[in-house]
């Protein structure tokens, strides 16, 4: 798989992750709301594990995207580097 393959494949994963949590806020704030004033235990309990689904779901893409990233071409590390560009010139980054 060539670099930018790799980080098509990684913005694809990213996006997707993007929209499930963005349903995970949604089905939060709706398992939030209900009581058992205005919803049924059924109702309750389907909405809980909606939201138990989606949260395994997350954590899934999460594990999937550090596996793409793990001992790619784009896991560097994140020690200080010097870079000498020229006999004169040393940058710490």
């Amino acid at each position: 798989m060539t670099e930018l393959e790799l980080i098509d494949l990684m913005i694809s994963q990213l996006r997707t992750l993007k929209a499930s949590l963005k349903r995970r806020d949604k089905k939060s704030e709706k398992v939030r709301l209900l009581t058992p004033r205005n919803a049924t235990p059924k109702r309750i309990e389907n909405a809980n594990a909606d939201l138990n689904w989606e949260c395994m779901e997350i954590d899934m893409q999460r594990t999937d995207i550090a596996r793409t990233y793990k001992n790619s071409v784009l896991d560097v590390s994140t020690e200080k580097k010097t870079y000498n560009p020229s006999a004169f010139h040393s940058y710490r980054h």
